[in-house]
């Protein structure tokens, strides 16, 4: 009950930057117990040398769980207590939006849609940063887990304010309307 879970869905690739994250992990596991990391996509797996070793050489095997490509995000991340999105580059993350939408409160890099995406309903920090991810961690972890629960609540209502599907029509039958006047 006491474990915290942050999550990273995403395929490995240099743009996802699952190395930071890694590095923001273990840095936080030298100063907290109890926390557990979970990540999926294509090739985030035990099999993947590189994950393997470095997840090693960082001394938190014990902590983190490599599940590989899934068809079912969507229980995975309603399990997630953070969600995090460590790229370097992105367009719209639509795993965030994804995560927001489950009431998961959110870890984002300053890039592409990202912060705009999360507002105030979660913590952005600068791409490759593990420092900053890091401390963003610890200080939604130190709200405990009711507080993190109604960060949740508002990332979710954020999602359902502007980015749901009958939001997304109104805006664009709102850019009809201008083109056509």
């Amino acid at each position: 009950e006491e474990a915290i879970l942050i999550g990273l869905v995403g395929r490995l690739d240099p743009l996802k930057d699952h190395s930071c994250f890694l590095k923001a992990g273990a840095m936080l596991l030298s100063r907290k117990r109890g926390i557990f990391f979970l990540l999926a996509g294509r090739k985030v797996d035990w099999k993947n040398p590189y994950l393997k070793q470095l997840i090693e050489k960082l001394g938190m095997s014990e902590n983190v769980f490599l599940l590989g490509e899934r068809r079912d995000v969507h229980r995975i991340t309603v399990a997630l207590d953070i969600a995090t999105c460590s790229s370097v580059a992105e367009g719209f993350p639509n795993v965030i939006g994804e995560a927001m939408s489950c009431g998961v409160p959110c870890v984002v890099t300053d890039v592409g849609d990202s912060a705009w995406l999360v507002g105030d309903s979660g913590i952005v920090v600068p791409p490759r940063n593990h420092e900053a991810l890091c401390e963003a961690w610890l200080k939604l972890i130190e709200l405990g887990s009711a507080k993190r629960r109604s960060l949740g609540e508002k990332a979710r209502k954020r999602i359902e304010d502007h980015f749901s599907i009958q939001m997304i029509v109104k805006k664009y039958e709102q850019l009809y309307e201008e083109l056509v006047h």
